[in-house]
């Protein structure tokens, strides 16, 4: 039974607003010009974990992934700022919920940076909550409430939380696909080589073979030794 139904009028709420979360860079086009960097990058560290899994996040890249939901906040400030003609530092008042979200947001992006910067959190504790998708999911949220009034309540809150756990599930098993494709090119390479080596062996062998033959079997002479004369 699918989880909306299983939780009646609240599963129906929440997949709801999950939709309109997922909408909002169509009912607002500008957001694409921030949607999309975060999207390549999500995508593009997975790929590169799943092809690394031996490697970790690294201190440096946790501090860069908070600088960038830092910026995000910025541009958030921004475009409530310019939200009005003329631009106004009254709009701050004027939409208090916005604007406390997006300062609370900033705020997090600067303790998080801090505590990365002096390895303040435990490594595991600090490499996930500053990795890059929930850094990324925690800007798009902020975004789609700012620039598309998705109402700031619990629902949103659920739906946000939905949304990481079905993006975690998707990337997760982009990284299994992508491992059992290295695994097969990796299997393929070396049959490859296996064949290429036995072949390689194979000539050599003859070529030893024809070279034993021709010195066990010395040509003839073609010239026949004259006799001496008599005198």
């Amino acid at each position: 039974m699918p989880l909306p139904v299983m939780l009646g009028p609240l599963g129906d709420l929440i997949l709801e607003r999950v939709l309109a979360l997922l909408a909002a860079p169509v009912v607002n086009p500008e957001m694409i010009w921030f949607v999309i960097p975060l999207a390549v990058i999500t995508l593009l560290m997975t790929l590169y974990f799943g092809l690394h899994p031996g490697e970790e996040l690294g201190w440096n890249t946790a501090v860069g992934n908070t600088v960038a939901l830092l910026f995000v906040s910025i541009d958030l400030m921004r475009y409530i700022y310019h939200s009005t003609v003329p631009p106004s530092f009254e709009n701050y008042l004027l939409q208090p919920v916005h604007s406390l979200i997006v300062a609370g947001v900033a705020l997090e992006a600067l303790l998080l940076m801090l505590a990365n910067f002096l390895h303040f959190l435990p490594r595991r504790v600090a490499f996930f909550i500053s990795s890059p998708l929930p850094v990324n999911l925690t800007a798009y949220v902020v975004m789609a409430i700012v620039y598309t009034d998705v109402p700031v309540d619990r629902i949103t809150i659920f739906a946000a939380v939905a949304l990481f756990i079905m993006l975690l599930i998707l990337l997760t098993f982009i990284q299994v696909l992508e491992r059992a494709a290295i695994g097969r090119v990796g299997h393929v390479m070396a049959e490859e080589k296996k064949l290429m080596e036995e072949r390689l062996e194979k000539e050599a062998e003859a070529k030893g073979a024809r070279t034993a033959e021709g010195a066990g079997n010395p040509g003839e002479k073609t010239g026949g030794e004259e006799e001496p004369k008599g005198g």
